[in-house]
């Protein structure tokens, strides 16, 4: 009877270190992975906090190179500006004797030399006509003498491509149109008067590079 009280006791002395010993391994095991989670975690954020960063600094370099260009784009467009009324100054001190215009859209008021006088000439409108267009121009005289008929030429085609070649420039000139066209109207002194120009053969893209030389057949006073 005692043997087996001692057995009793042993027994259980047993199983309450086994079981202490599995709960340590338990509690070592469980606490050996709270520094590893708090870790990740922590690397985690740090990896969000970069990448906002990041982010918001590229949008910040988008936003800069945007308005750098939007800049550049304003000095450019002032340049042109002022390009173009240099050339307009220019033509108005010094006129020319002929003019190139985009006859679809240019209706601006050209200073010309002639022979003769200096003349004014503008483009008024533009007319479908068969195999080509007609261009009617108005000439004003701001001499004191009349000029007796008008002999036009005419030079259209396509706009120069903007190429530095002697192939290129020959091969443009070459596929230039020509035409002189001739009128008897009278162009009287302090006066406007209308002419019509018919550029045949042309299609639509023939309009946007169209050369005018005015030269008078005869003059004398009113």
């Amino acid at each position: 009877m005692r043997r087996s009280w001692h057995f009793s006791a042993l027994s259980l002395v047993g199983f309450a270190c086994l079981g202490a010993i599995t709960l340590g391994v338990k509690l070592h095991w469980f606490s050996s992975l709270i520094p590893s989670a708090v870790n990740s975690s922590a690397e985690d954020l740090k990896g969000v906090a970069m990448t906002a960063r990041l982010e918001s600094t590229r949008a910040a370099v988008e936003k800069e190179l945007r308005e750098i260009q939007t800049v550049k784009d304003k000095q450019v467009a002032i340049e042109n500006d002022q390009k173009g009324i240099k050339v307009m100054l220019m033509e108005s001190i010094y006129p020319q004797h002929s003019m190139t215009i985009d006859a679809t859209k240019d209706h601006e008021c050209r200073r010309l030399k002639t022979s003769a006088v200096d003349i004014l000439v503008k483009s008024e409108t533009l007319t479908k006509i068969d195999a080509g267009y007609r261009l009617t121009m108005v000439v004003g005289n701001p001499s004191a003498i009349k000029l007796v008929g008008m002999v036009v030429q005419l030079e259209w085609g396509k706009p120069y491509p903007g190429e530095e070649s002697p192939q290129a420039i020959a091969q443009w000139l070459a596929n230039l149109k020509k035409r002189d066209v001739t009128s008897t109207d009278i162009f009287a002194a302090g006066k406007w008067t209308r002419i019509d120009l018919d550029l045949t053969p042309a299609d639509e893209s023939d309009l946007h590079s169209v050369s005018l030389r005015f030269e008078p057949m005869s003059f004398g006073m009113e």
